[in-house]
């Protein structure tokens, strides 16, 4: 079973007395998950595109779908899907957890792409997202892609990414440990050619104990680079 919907009590933060950590994100939380305390706050529920960080949700619902040895074929639409790239083509073969490394390593977007529309139908599998959104009580929170990509109808708030990534890190062991890989190598297969994702999130390798989960980045409007979304167990 999973375990319950994560809420943060912010009654010991005063937003009028944080300390300027010098930022560039417009907003932001950091939260201590092992006693679900707000440390920091800056326009936590500030609505923003998520851009690749809607990959977590994706991978949340796709993993609820699917084992991670289902496999998956890739269409065209999933195969055209830019920038940010895995490497698909229309007609492969892959497992869901072979998309998962694509997606949350790479940060394809042809990956998560292949997830959505490869398991269930596009539709289905985006109201999905949107029923565990709402599930999760994440209130700033509207999914209408599965890769991120800018629109209007896609967009989360940094509180809202903090619920959703301490409900990945509590109850997805197996997407935490897939976020935290650095490289790895997927072996040709009957389905596909080899591949050898690699990771786009630099943050674990200059902090240690962090463990993910995803960086993003958008241009769009309001959009500096968006923070990455990173459960930090053991700071040092």
């Amino acid at each position: 079973g999973r375990e319950g919907i994560p809420a943060f009590n912010g009654a010991g933060c005063n937003v009028g007395a944080e300390p300027e950590l010098a930022l560039h994100a417009k907003s932001a939380v950091l939260v201590d998950l092992d006693n679900n305390r707000v440390l920091w706050v800056k326009e936590a529920h500030l609505r923003r595109p998520p851009a690749s960080l809607t990959k977590l949700m994706t991978a949340v619902i796709a993993s609820d779908l699917a084992s991670l040895d289902t496999r998956v074929t890739v269409t065209g639409e999933a195969a055209a899907a830019e920038p940010s790239r895995m490497g698909l083509v229309a007609g492969q073969s892959l497992t869901v957890r072979e998309l998962l490394y694509g997606a949350l390593l790479n940060s394809g977007n042809d990956a998560a792409f292949a997830l959505g529309d490869g398991i269930v139908p596009l539709d289905r599998f985006l109201a999905l997202m949107n029923r565990k959104a709402g599930y999760l009580h994440l209130r700033e929170t509207h999914f209408s892609t599965p890769n991120g990509l800018t629109d209007p109808g896609n967009y989360t708030s940094a509180y809202d990414l903090a619920v959703l990534s301490a409900y990945v890190a509590r109850n997805y062991p197996e997407l935490v440990a897939i976020a935290g890989t650095k490289d790895n190598a997927i072996p040709a297969a009957a389905g596909h050619p080899a591949f050898y994702p690699h990771t786009r999130n630099h943050f674990p390798a200059v902090y240690p104990g962090a463990t993910g989960l995803q960086p993003a980045s958008t241009n769009a409007p309001c959009g500096r680079p968006m923070p990455t979304a990173t459960p930090a167990r053991h700071p040092p």
